[in-house]
């Protein structure tokens, strides 16, 4: 195990284990939601706005999974 070296994601960090999995589960419920809400929008061929509204649910998704994954 010489050249082994620890993942970088799993150092310690200043969430709990009750936290973090709250974070995790806001960051795969927003990434589905998302995505659910991007097809609707192209399909139902709506304007750049409503595009643009996208970023909101995939910004939340990914600040969650962010704060899950690196414990912050």
């Amino acid at each position: 195990m010489s050249g082994m070296q620890a993942c970088p994601l799993a150092r310690d960090g200043n969430l709990g284990g009750d936290a973090q999995n709250a974070r995790l589960r806001v960051g795969v419920a927003g990434s589905a939601l998302a995505m659910v809400l991007a097809v609707l929008v192209v399909e139902a061929e709506l304007g750049l706005v409503f595009r643009l509204l996208l970023f909101v649910p995939f910004a939340v998704a990914a600040a969650g999974l962010w704060a899950a994954l690196y414990r912050t």
